[in-house]
């Protein structure tokens, strides 16, 4: 059952929201946001009882788990080269990689394991997340490996890095997060958007103030969805370009999970939604907002590769945090498109 004291402080939020909306801009467009942000959480709200809070990952059985960054089972499902009896689905704990993170990770110890990341928002969060004590055995971020061009991490290097990791680290789990499919996207599609327009869908376009954060349409603005519809990129291409993101990471882990030893599973932190309308007679919805739930942001794959043996895994004590360049990592989180 939802918490009755964090549904309430959500509605108090929202109302004052909506009086100062009432105050600044008139009835119209108080009812009509009151509306659509009234819609969704009472949508999440239904999920929460429905189907409870997710799975976490910790609670499932692996030695070495890829993760996608905001790749929804339906799409995986479509393009994925894999046996489609082995493609299963999980419900996540959050539809947003904050949410993902705080959720599985808060005051936990799993010293038997071995974090490899692309996405800087662990680090970001780490103070939140960890408390007075380290979640891993050890943490190896990836955002050095940057492509400018393309605006990310290209997946075939947080591969590599997960390879020099299984060889460091024999005896722990790897939990590998790649960027992709998130935003900007890559693949054929992407490129051509790229040498036609001289941007990437996602991050790479400035991004506005989102002082207003009861303005859905500002949140799908902050993601860049709708500056590139009215720049004259179609919703489908959008959709395409999000696809070919998932065949270029599953094309660049193919190997990896052939090579690493023990049980290897693809999952992702939460999926997208691409101009998907959640709610009946409300209006689209891009991106992975927080707070939202629907099958889009909530439902992910799990593709387990079964192995002839297992790891012997040992926890023990973790490694010195590694040092990082805080504005590093605020220009990373940028260009993926973070506030």
């Amino acid at each position: 059952m939802p918490d009755i004291g964090k549904v309430t402080s959500q509605w108090g939020h929202y109302y004052n929201r909506g009086v100062d909306v009432y105050k600044k801009e008139g009835i119209q467009p108080f009812i009509s946001k009151g509306l659509s942000f009234s819609s969704l959480i009472a949508q999440k709200q239904y999920w929460d009882i429905r189907y409870g809070p997710g799975t976490s990952i910790l609670d499932r059985d692996w030695d070495n788990l890829l993760i996608f960054d905001a790749c929804r089972y339906d799409y995986f499902r479509q393009v994925a080269p894999y046996d489609k009896e082995i493609i299963d689905s999980r419900r996540t704990v959050g539809s947003s990689t904050k949410e993902f993170l705080i959720n599985t990770f808060t005051d936990k110890e799993v010293y038997d394991t071995v974090y490899i990341t692309a996405n800087p928002k662990y680090i970001k969060l780490s103070d939140i997340v960890e408390g007075p004590n380290p979640v891993f055995h050890d943490l190896v971020p990836v955002i050095d490996e940057w492509d400018p061009e393309i605006g990310t991490v290209p997946p075939g290097s947080v591969a590599e890095c997960a390879r020099d990791c299984q060889a460091r680290y024999p005896n722990k789990r790897l939990l590998i997060h790649f960027i992709q499919p998130h935003y900007p996207f890559i693949g054929p599609t992407a490129s051509r958007i790229r040498e036609h327009t001289g941007k990437n869908i996602g991050g790479s376009v400035p991004m506005e103030s989102k002082k207003d954060d009861f303005d859905l349409d500002k949140h799908s603005r902050f993601n860049s969805y709708t500056d590139a519809i009215e720049a004259g990129i179609s919703r489908q291409k959008i959709r395409t370009a999000y696809a070919e993101s998932i065949a270029e990471v599953i094309k660049s882990t193919k190997s990896l999970t052939d090579d690493l030893p023990g049980k290897t599973v693809i999952t992702a932190d939460h999926g997208e939604h691409l101009g998907d309308k959640p709610i009946p007679f409300g209006g689209r919805l891009w991106g992975h907002p927080p707070g939202v739930r629907s099958d889009a942001l909530c439902v992910v794959p799990w593709v387990e590769f079964e192995s002839d043996s297992r790891k012997q895994i040992t926890a023990e004590p973790p490694q010195e945090q590694p040092s990082v360049d805080n504005e590093v990592v605020e220009q990373r989180l940028r260009s993926l498109g973070y506030k």
